[in-house]
């Protein structure tokens, strides 16, 4: 099915052309030619089907233009295909010019052809509606400049893919979540290893000194029976001698 902006007559089914196209920024001055004898049209890929046309900021739109020399005009020759899209209600607010497809294509009265053409909307657009208008530039039989609109109605541009502010906050949430746990679990196993290391010096330092806190399971045999045999020899030979601290009498002076 073709869009279109008047209520001419269907087309005949139409293939696209073997000719080369070019693109071209060029947009010729013309008048508009709403005759009996032309009549142009349009495709969407994809939304051939859609009441209304929304198109994701930044992504290439892909359509089929199609112009038709009705039965009984004067050869014509399609020479270039534009687009741009305006404000609502403001015809002379361009937002963004889209560059034209340049392709010369003689049609005679009765024949049909189609261009592909392709428009990328700026992704720095608002996500809002716009009025979007393609237009086939021809030269009629007196050799002037005429256009012909295949396409002048509303469109409404959408947020870039991927950037869905829904989507972006539930990226957020789960990045969030993530790194929350992350940080907790990381905490918590740099004090378990503070505390384990604290804990183990606090042991080895009583290895020796506290008969109570001894546990034989931290030092070597060799160890264990060296500090065995200290403990036996020192209760062999009774501990260290003791000091007789007691102070001799003084001796007495002589008269």
């Amino acid at each position: 099915t073709f869009a279109r902006a008047d209520d001419s007559n269907d087309f005949d089914d139409a293939a696209p052309a073997d000719d080369e196209e070019a693109e071209d920024d060029y947009v010729p001055e013309a008048k508009d030619s709403s005759t009996q004898f032309v009549d142009s049209r349009i495709v969407f890929a994809g939304q051939e089907n859609s009441a209304h046309l929304k198109f994701p900021a930044g992504e290439n739109v892909s359509t089929y233009v199609s112009f038709k020399n009705k039965v009984g005009g004067a050869p014509s020759e399609v020479f270039i295909v534009a687009a741009h899209i305006n404000q609502i209600g403001n015809s002379e607010a361009y937002v963004q010019n889209f560059t034209g497809v340049r392709s010369p294509r003689s049609v005679k009265g009765g024949e049909t052809v189609t261009v592909k053409f392709d428009f990328r909307p700026d992704q720095l657009l608002e996500p809002q509606d716009y009025n979007l208008v393609v237009r086939v530039f021809f030269l009629d039989e007196t050799n002037t400049t005429s256009v012909s609109v295949a396409y002048n109605n509303t469109i409404t541009i959408t947020d870039p893919v991927g950037t869905d502010p829904k989507t972006v906050l539930t990226y957020l949430i789960i990045t969030a979540l993530i790194g929350g746990a992350v940080y907790y679990f990381s905490s918590n196993n740099i004090l378990a290893a503070l505390n384990k290391k604290s804990a183990t010096k606090k042991v080895e330092s009583s290895v020796i000194t506290d008969d109570k806190t001894y546990n034989k399971s931290y030092v070597s045999d060799e160890h264990h029976k060296f500090r065995e045999q200290i403990i036996k020899d020192a209760a062999q030979r009774g501990g260290s001698p003791k000091v007789n601290r007691k102070a001799s009498p003084s001796p007495k002076k002589k008269n």
